[in-house]
Parts: C-alpha cells; structure tokens; sequence
C-alpha cells in the first residue's frame, strides 16, 4: 500500500511550485506520514488557498507519495536466495552420487564461499549507504541553504513593512502640524509650517548672536579661527534651546520620530541600508532640512542624532546658500554628511 510522506526530498522538488509563505508553512510538515491522499489534501487545504489548491494540490501529493521499491526488494533477496540454491544442489548433488563421507569436506568449502560471499554482501552495503549518507547530506546542505535564504527574505519582508509604517506614521505628524496667525488669521499647516520655524529660529539665533558673550580663548592654545568656531556653535546651542522652548509641541515630536526612524535603518540587518536612508531623506523639504541642520548641532541631537546623519549623508541635499553662516556652519558637520563617499575626518564639534 502506498504512503504519503513529506521529506527533505520532496521540499526540494516541490521548491518551485509554491510561493514563499506557503513553503515555509509546508516545511513545517516534513516527516509527517500520510496514510492516504485525502488524508494528505485535507493537510493541504488548511494551508493553500482555493486557487493555489486546484493548480497545486494534486501536483504536491503525485510527489510526496512513495511506493515500494521493487529494486530494493530484489537487491536485500537475491543474495539468500542464491545462497539457498547453492546450499540445495551441494546437498542434492552429494546425496544423489553417494558421496555422503566427502559431505562434511564440502561444507568447510562451503562456509568458505558462505563466508566470502557475506563479506562482499557487506561491502555492497556499506558501499550503497555511504553513497545514501553523502546524497543525503547535500540534500540537506540545499535545503539548508534556501531555508536560509527564505529566513532572510522574511527579515527583510519584515523590516520594510516596519520602516514604511514609520514613514507613514512621519508623514502623519507632518500632516498634523499646523499654525495660526491671529494678526491675519492665516493658517498654515503640514510640511509649509517649516519654513515659519526655521524663520523663528533665524530670528533667535540673531538675538541670541548680539547678547550671548563671545569668550575669548586665546589662552587656551585656540587660534583665533577655531575660538569663533566654538562661540558660533554656543550661539547656535542657545539659540535652537529657546526656540524649542516655544516650538516643542511642533517640532518635538516630529524629530523624535526621525531620529527612530534612522536608529531603526542603521540597527537593522539588511544590507542595502543606504537605499532606505534616501528614501527618508526624499521625504524631507528644503526648510524641513535646514532645520534639521540646527537641531542637529544642539543639546539636543548632537551626541546621537549627528553621527546618524553624517553616516547616512541625509544633509546631501540641504540649501547651503539658506544656512544662517554657510561658509562657517558647513564646518560643524563631516563632510560624509552632505557626501556619503567622502570619509569621515576625525573632528568633534563638542
């Protein structure tokens, strides 16, 4: 009687016929002994869907069914019964010629040949299971190898489910943005309100440039090149602190969600890293760009937000001519930040 049964073998054969899902969920079958083929097509229904199941059903279940091997039958047999029959006409022929003194002789011949024969018997077989043993091995190596691929498919089938719900959900908080002039009773909302920010900071960062005290650190071995370098970034750092102050409600949460998103690309296992940081980069307007600049450089993403942004080059499109100082604040970020194949060069802003 015939059986049914899923074994690494079969996975391989019926590979190409299934998509991936479904030969995941079916690999979770193997060694599994069907007594019937209706037994095996209920197991099958539970997992194909109803087009799936009429164009593959029947396909699977020719395959997996396995019969009995006549050729193995005759291969284990035809040793003993070609001993039997030597055995029979020894005994036959010593009996028949009245030679019954010369038997017992015989049989030290006999258990000889007997003996050889058993041997090389152990040999085939040794021979035919070693040959079993490495066919099967790099059957299982195949197999191996596309659960692996499979493995990693589903990781990145996974991860890009999950950064495109992340995009969605930014593009939400951008959507959710908005902002009231009572003067005129203007309402701006979504991804034009970044223009009035980036223009408030502006603003903050002038008032802060003409109160904040510029030190003077000559005396600590600073050129007089990098001690205005360093007094810009304090302004810069005081300046983003008291516009946040007013604009946290807004802008908060809206960085927050950005620097997740490319925590999460950069944590990620997937090899084409780049591909989605640019993705989240096209997402971003001039203004929304250059206020990621400032954000960036302040208390508040300068120790874990920069180094994304200068690993991923998500600056590479910012307006420069916009930039409060162009020719001086470029210098606060590596220029791996507007240019990925550019090195990064061993400066540390503070």
């Amino acid at each position: 009687m015939s059986s049914y049964k899923i074994t690494d073998k079969t996975l391989l054969k019926i590979r190409p016929l299934l998509r991936d899902k479904i030969f995941l969920q079916i690999c979770l079958l193997v060694e599994n002994c069907y007594s019937s083929k209706e037994e095996l097509l209920s197991e099958l229904r539970t997992i194909l869907d109803e087009a799936e199941y009429g164009l593959r059903a029947g396909d699977i279940v020719k395959i997996c069914k396995e019969k009995p091997s006549r050729k193995s039958i005759l291969t284990v047999f035809s040793p003993f019964a070609m001993v039997v029959i030597l055995f029979t006409f020894f005994l036959y022929y010593f009996s028949a010629f009245g030679e019954k003194d010369k038997l017992g002789d015989s049989f030290g011949t006999l258990n000889t040949l007997f003996s050889g024969l058993a041997f090389a018997g152990l040999i085939v077989t040794l021979f035919f299971q070693r040959k079993e043993i490495i066919q099967n091995k790099e059957e299982l190596n195949l197999t191996r190898i596309e659960f692996k691929k499979q493995n990693n498919l589903i990781k990145d089938q996974n991860f890009e489910g999950t950064f495109f719900q992340l995009l969605r959900l930014h593009q939400e908080i951008v959507n959710s943005i908005n902002l009231y002039n009572k003067k005129n009773s203007h309402e701006t909302v979504g991804r034009d309100c970044f223009k009035p920010f980036y223009n408030r900071f502006v603003d903050e960062f002038k008032k802060t440039s003409g109160s904040v005290i510029r030190e003077d650190l000559s005396n600590v071995g600073m050129s007089k090149e990098d001690a205005n370098r360093s007094n810009d970034l304090k302004t810069i750092k005081t300046a983003y602190k008291d516009f946040h102050e007013i604009n946290q409600a807004e802008v908060g949460h809206y960085f927050r969600n950005m620097y997740n998103i490319l925590k999460f690309i950069h944590q990620s296992d997937v090899k084409s890293k780049t591909l989605y940081s640019n993705l989240l980069r096209a997402q971003l307007s001039a203004y929304e760009l250059l206020l990621l600049f400032y954000n960036c450089l302040s208390d508040m993403g300068n120790e874990k937000f920069k180094p994304l942004l200068e690993e991923y080059a998500l600056l590479k499109s910012v307006s420069r001519q916009l930039l409060i100082e162009p020719e001086s604040h470029i210098l606060f970020y590596d220029q791996s930040a507007f240019n990925k194949s550019v090195s990064k060069r061993l400066f540390s802003c503070g």
